[in-house]
This record gives C-alpha cells, sequence and structure tokens, in this order.
C-alpha cells in the first residue's frame, strides 16, 4: 500500500493543485442519488410529498383524538399505533430532507434544488411541531405501567423517559407550533444563508506573481502544500474572503444563538450547555471529566507543535503551518489508493465493515470531487433504510483519506442501527457522541494500517497527519467550545459585532495554543467558517468530537489488546444508540466515561504519539517547507 508518486514534485512544476488530481489519476467520483430518488421532478418525490402531506394529517388527529380521550382506553395499543404512525412520518421526512439537502451541498448553485428545497422548509417544521406534540402526549403517560405492559414501549424505554423529562420543558403546544414555524425564516435560514456563502465564496491570492481565485475547499486542501509561502497565501486569502461576507455572518449567528438562547429559556433550561448535554445522552459529571483530560493534552500539544517547528526548520509555527507535511514519506494518495487502504484496514476489523465500505464504493454512494458550489468539509447523509450519501472534498494526502474514513464510519453506525431494527424514532436521536465516535474510531483502524509496515519517514508523516487530526478536534475544539460558553453569555443582553466575534475569537485560540503558534498568524474569522456553529437545532458542536476522538483512543487501546473479540464488544454499543444513555452503554465495554482515570489514559496515549513523534523528527531529515 505505498504510492511511490511524490506530490512535491508535482506540486512544484507549476504551483497549481489541479495539476495533482490530473497527474496522479485521483480523478475522484461524484455520487448517484438514483437509488433515492431518480430526480428533482420525478413522480416518486412529488409522490412521496403528497404521502407525507397525508401522513401528517393523519398523525395530527390521532394525537388530537388520543389527547381528547376519543382513542381506546388501551393505552399500549394505542402507543402502538401513534408509535409507528410517527416512525412512518419519521423515516419518508428524513429521507426527502437528506436527499434534498445533500443535493446543495454538492451544488449549491442548483436553483431546482434551492427551489424544492424551500418548498419542503414549511413540511420540515411542521414535522417538528409533530415532533413536539408526540412528545407532549408521551408525557402524560405512566412511562414505567407503559414499559411495563408494552413490548414496543418496554424497547423504546429509553425514549420515554427522555420524552416524560422533555414535556416537563415544552412550552404550549401553541407556543411549540408557532416556534417551529418561525425557525423556517428565522433561525434555519440564518443556516442556509451560511451554507450558500461558504460554497460560493471564491478565495484570491497571489503565488509566485500569479493570481489564483479559487473555492474554499480548494484553498482549504492549500493547507496541506510543501511551500510555506502558497499556505499562508491561500490562508490570508480565506480570511479576506470570509471578511467579505462577515457583516451577514455575523447577523447569522447572532439569530441562530439568540434563537437558541431564547427557547432553551423558556423551556426551563439554565443554559444551551445543560440541553446540548441531554441531546449528546451524557451528563455533566461525563462532560466534566471529558473536558479535564482535554485541557490535561493542551502542554502535549503545545510540545508536538514545538516539535514540528523544529522539524520543519521555523522558529515558531504559524496557523497555515498546522496541515503542511512533514517528512519525507509524503506522497500522493490518489482515490484508488484511498480505496485500497482503506478496505485493507476495516477489512482487518470486521468483513461487516469492510462490505459495507464495498458497497459504498461500488453503488456511488460518494460525492469525492472539490468543485465550485460545493460545501467545505465532510457530511455523511444517512437514511432510514440503513444506506448512507457521502460528500467530501478530496484531496490526495493521507489526511483526504483519514476523511473519507471517517464518513464511512458514519454510514457503518446507521448500517448497524439498521441491522439492529432500530425505529426511526430511537435512530434519529442517536446522539452526535457516539456518532463520531463511530467515524473517528474507524479513522484510526486507517491510521493503524497505514502505519503497519511503514519505515520512519513515512511513519513521521502519518504520525504528524495523526496528531494534526487530533490536534485539530481537541485544540481548535476546545477553543470553539469556549468561544461559544463566552459568546453566549454576552448574546443573553446583546448581539456581537464582527469586531468583538473576531477578538473572542482570537483570544480562546490564544488560550488552547499558547506561545506554540504565532499569535499574529492566528484567523480572526474562525467563528464564520465553522458550519455546526450555525446549525439551530444544537448548540456546543465541539463536544461531540472532543468526546469521540478521546472514546475513540480508548476504544482502538482496546482493540490493539484484543483484536479477535473486541468487534463483537464494540458493534453493540454502537447498534445500541438511543436504548441508553452513553454512560450505560460504554459500560458494555468495561468504560466509566464518569471516572477521569479513563479520559486521562487516553491523553497518556496521546501523549505516547507526540513521543515517538520527537524521537522520530530527530532521526530522519524532516524539513518540508520552502
Amino acid at each position: 500500500m505505498r504510492p511511490e508518486a511524490n506530490p512535491c514534485s508535482i506540486m512544484r512544476q507549476d504551483g497549481k493543485e489541479r495539476a495533482i488530481m490530473e497527474d496522479s489519476g485521483v480523478h475522484p467520483p461524484r455520487w448517484d442519488t438514483t437509488a433515492i430518488f431518480p430526480s428533482l421532478n420525478a413522480p416518486e418525490l412529488k409522490n412521496a410529498l403528497t404521502t407525507l402531506d397525508a401522513g401528517m394529517a393523519a398523525l395530527v388527529e390521532l394525537l388530537s383524538s388520543a389527547v381528547e380521550g376519543r382513542e381506546a382506553r388501551d393505552v399500549a395499543r394505542l402507543f402502538d399505533r401513534i408509535l409507528i404512525r410517527f416512525d412512518d412520518l419519521l423515516r419518508l421526512s428524513w429521507t426527502v430532507e437528506a436527499y434534498l439537502y445533500g443535493l446543495l451541498v454538492v451544488d449549491s448553485r442548483d436553483a431546482l434544488a434551492q427551489r424544492q428545497w424551500s418548498a419542503f422548509a414549511e413540511r420540515r417544521q411542521r414535522v417538528r411541531a409533530i415532533e413536539a406534540r408526540v412528545t407532549g402526549w408521551l408525557g402524560t403517560l405512566d412511562s414505567e405501567r407503559l414499559i411495563a405492559t408494552s413490548e414496543r414501549a418496554a424497547s423504546h424505554a429509553f425514549l420515554l423517559r427522555r420524552a416524560a423529562a422533555d414535556a416537563a420543558r415544552q412550552m404550549s403546544a401553541a407556543e411549540e407550533s408557532l416556534a417551529a414555524e418561525l425557525a423556517a425564516t428565522g433561525a434555519v435560514a440564518w443556516q442556509k444563508l451560511h451554507g450558500d456563502i461558504w460554497s460560493q465564496l471564491r478565495v484570491e491570492f497571489e503565488v509566485g506573481g500569479e493570481s489564483r481565485a479559487v473555492s474554499i475547499s480548494e484553498a482549504r486542501s492549500l493547507a496541506q502544500h510543501p511551500e510555506r509561502a502558497t499556505r499562508r497565501a491561500a490562508h490570508d486569502g480565506e480570511q479576506r474572503a470570509w471578511q467579505r461576507s462577515a457583516l451577514q455572518l455575523a447577523a447569522a449567528l447572532n439569530g441562530v444563538k439568540g434563537h437558541a438562547l431564547t427557547l432553551s429559556a423558556r423551556r426551563g433550561w439554565d443554559s444551551p450547555l445543560d440541553a446540548a448535554c441531554v441531546v449528546s445522552q451524557i451528563d455533566r459529571a461525563t462532560l466534566d471529566a471529558m473536558l479535564l483530560a482535554v485541557n490535561a493534552s493542551l502542554p502535549d500539544f503545545h510540545r508536538y507543535l514545538r516539535a514540528k517547528a523544529s522539524a520543519m526548520d521555523v522558529a515558531r509555527l504559524a496557523w497555515h503551518d498546522l496541515y503542511a507535511p512533514v517528512g519525507e514519506g509524503r506522497r500522493i494518495w490518489t482515490f484508488e489508493d484511498a480505496r485500497a487502504l482503506i478496505l485493507e484496514a476495516f477489512a482487518g476489523f470486521s468483513d461487516r465493515l469492510c462490505d459495507l465500505a464495498s458497497q459504498a464504493f461500488e453503488e456511488r454512494w460518494i460525492d469525492a470531487e472539490p468543485r465550485d458550489g460545493k460545501q467545505g468539509g465532510g457530511l455523511c447523509l444517512s437514511f432510514p433504510d440503513g444506506t448512507s450519501r457521502i460528500t467530501v472534498n478530496y484531496t490526495p494526502a493521507f489526511m483526504g483519506v483519514r476523511q473519507l474514513a471517517h464518513e464511512l464510519g458514519h454510514a457503518y453506525h446507521t448500517r448497524l442501527l439498521s441491522e439492529a431494527g432500530r425505529s426511526v424514532w430511537q435512530w434519529s436521536r442517536t446522539p452526535d457522541t457516539l456518532a463520531e465516535t463511530a467515524a473517528i474510531f474507524c479513522e484510526s483502524l486507517v491510521r493503524e494500517a497505514a502505519l503497519a509496515d511503514a519505515r520512519d519517514d513515512e511513519r513521521v508523516f502519518m504520525l504528524d497527519a495523526t496528531l494534526q487530526n487530533t490536534c485539530r478536534f481537541l485544540v481548535e475544539g476546545m477553543a470553539s467550545f469556549v468561544f461559544e460558553q463566552r459568546m453566549l453569555e454576552i448574546r443573553r443582553t446583546r448581539e456581537l459585532s464582527v469586531a468583538e466575534l473576531n477578538g473572542l475569537a482570537l483570544e480562546c485560540q490564544l488560550e488552547t495554543f499558547g506561545d506554540a503558534l504565532d499569535p499574529a498568524s492566528l484567523p480572526p474569522f474562525m467563528w464564520a467558517s465553522r458550519p455546526h456553529a450555525f446549525v439551530p437545532e444544537t448548540s456546543h458542536a465541539a463536544i461531540p468530537y472532543m468526546f469521540g476522538q478521546l472514546l475513540a483512543i480508548g476504544l482502538n487501546d482496546r482493540y490493539q489488546t484484543r483484536p479477535d473479540t473486541f468487534p463483537a464488544e464494540l458493534d453493540p454499543l454502537l447498534a445500541s444508540a438511543s436504548t441508553a444513555d452513553i454512560p450505560t452503554l460504554a459500560a458494555i465495554v468495561g468504560i466509566d466515561l464518569r471516572d477521569d482515570a479513563f479520559w486521562q489514559a487516553s491523553v497518556a496515549l496521546i501523549r505516547q504519539d507526540v513521543d515517538q513523534f520527537q524521537t522520530l523528527i530527530d532521526r530522519v531529515d524532516t524539513v518540508s517547507t520552502s
């Protein structure tokens, strides 16, 4: 699994990274969504929308009858009827929503998809309002008695008990319905604005006397360029691009966070963080133990960043050096190379995981081609039938391989839930904490496979790629977490200006990265470039990534000690989403998430990676920039 081409020779020929894709034969694929719906004009999609409308009307009528006492007194039978219809509604709504959203993610300039998505937004919010009504009705029931008398209720015991707690925090039915309707033209519209701006921004910069204008995704890929001047030019160009839209994006972020604060207060939460813990299915003791470990890891990351600066022969790293290649083991990883390594790594874990990845490649679930109009980053759109669609902006570097493995990990989690027979209600409540654990664990499988027979120079390169990723999730994640906490505190009383958001972002980055990075290079528009921060339904989006990173490290350590039996332990844990809270599920594999010792053990493993990185760079010639 050793592609021999050296990306530096190609990049330095003419400075155009697109040549990498052409000369290396990568040719990343585009996905095929016709198995979901043949097209936006297909009768199947129109019929689905008609069925969705009828399903909403029928469920509203059934709920009204239940609340008014017009239905049979057999509560268990009534619960079964409502849950079956609710599940059917969620299945259809989720399928249409994911299909339409996916089309916009890969091409925000698709006018027909934009119109269809806008038309669907009203239905989407009606479904949210019906979900609130279902929760409210469940809250009126004797959950424990129902669980004892109904097999279906017993299999949903965790969500029933949670629904009772949620119902106690709900506003009136009319208020919840109004909130859902207003979100379509409020917070959800702000989120869509961010996505549209993200996908259509052009980054303009100059390198070697040549002017360039590329998408955000293409500019981000240059963070891995071996030429320091190119990395800096792309980074500075991106910051200027965000600045051009800063006023609109500041309004969007203020709008989304104001929405979250208003609703959390009306529902009786002390803060959005408390609500985020419930959505993540963890408690504050677990969160506090995890955050303590992340803070404990910061000195080790500072040590790594200083070692990397030494390896690159620079006095101190700049932000645009974070993803710079180190070591002569760097190489082009074509999309076919990525596919081969991922299948090899996944097969080493289990046939089930390998089969899922094979299906994703063979049935064209993956849209990997970077292009204008496509949102940056990676995304797995999962469907209730156990299939998925994955979008990444594939770059021919090991980071691109890891990102692809990450999204396939989400697809695997979806498949496990489907095979376990989870209802759509359970499936849709899968917490991001567990979802990110599955995805990051799959990344770790690829890392271990790549390191298995690597030479010292290759190990330097791959350890650096691993530490880059871990640094992104934990150090940048902590900066984002602290930023959101402080931003929300100010937003309780007023909006924040662009200058204030920039100042707060720089303050939080400086606290987490310390003096390991040049403070003059920190990105003031960090807040604008985080799509998760603009999602109305959730807050503190950094938590699942920090949580998943450290939990996945701990799980991988257990896998390394007992590779033959561990897959049979991990799969049930992942497949049990929404049947218990995460600390309870973690006990399946003998982990106490409320105990500092587990989290600190994961940090100790990161420390070992840093130690190994430092040792290796002393043995090999690692300077990789000019």
